[in-house]
């Protein structure tokens, strides 16, 4: 492909992506008082180390957003399907001024905010993993990743579904944490797929 534009956008994208997982990494090892099987990870925005949260979806959200602009360059992909990918960066970067409430305290309209835009991000993702690897599988020098784009998106769409289920089901809710925590790993690990393959395409 040997596009440096869009080289320079999937190389940026990566160390947002990578900067989202230490900021993340980091918040689980803060004294924050909250548990990785039960506690969303957005409680961590609810405690007095709320600018790594914060940090972590705007990194996250800006990574999406520069990927999708480096797909939208490099990519036939139609624009119906990296809608998706907008919407999840927006939603990401949004959620940085509604942080959640504190499990223990009463419901805010700034922590019901947060929720509709959590909800919003992880369906938005889900769709988008899925839409973009099939328009991807169509695209020159995508097939040789195409099962393992697959089986990711398969798991973004698992996990995002669980997520939902643990969030209205109060037998699940207990393991609503570890069920969240494992679809942040499903989209990172998309998300990072696509884009490393993308920059070595264009490199």
């Amino acid at each position: 492909m040997g596009d440096a534009t869009t080289a320079t956008l999937a190389s940026a994208a990566t160390l947002a992506f990578v900067a989202a997982i230490v900021l993340l990494v980091w918040a689980h090892l803060v004294p924050s008082g909250y548990g990785a099987v039960r506690d969303a990870v957005s409680h961590y925005g609810a405690s007095r180390y709320h600018p790594l949260y914060r940090l972590m979806v705007i990194s996250m959200g800006l990574g999406a957003l520069l990927l999708a602009l480096a797909l939208a360059r490099s990519t036939a992909l139609p624009g119906a399907r990296l809608a998706w990918l907008w919407i999840f960066a927006a939603t990401r970067i949004a959620i940085a001024a509604f942080m959640a409430d504190d499990p223990h305290a009463p419901p805010t309209r700034t922590g019901r905010v947060h929720v509709a835009l959590a909800a919003g991000a992880f369906a938005c993702i889900a769709f988008a993993s899925v839409e973009i690897a099939a328009a991807l599988s169509k695209q020159a020098g995508w097939s040789q990743i195409d099962p393992l784009l697959w089986a990711i998106s398969i798991a973004v769409v698992v996990f995002a579904v669980l997520t939902l289920v643990c969030r209205t089901n109060r037998r699940a809710a207990a393991y609503f944490g570890a069920v969240e925590r494992l679809l942040y790993l499903a989209m990172f690990g998309w998300l990072l797929t696509v884009t490393l393959h993308l920059l070595s395409l264009s490199g």
